[in-house]
């Protein structure tokens, strides 16, 4: 396994990516709880 910047980096931009749709999908199950 090689050892780069750039795929920490993009490592870094998918958590980010996952940790948004998780919230997505959060809010919109709490908005069918509540509704």
């Amino acid at each position: 396994m090689m050892k780069k910047p750039k795929w920490k980096k993009d490592e870094t931009y998918l958590f980010v990516i996952l940790m948004v749709i998780a919230a997505i999908l959060l809010f919109s199950l709490l908005g069918k709880i509540f509704s």
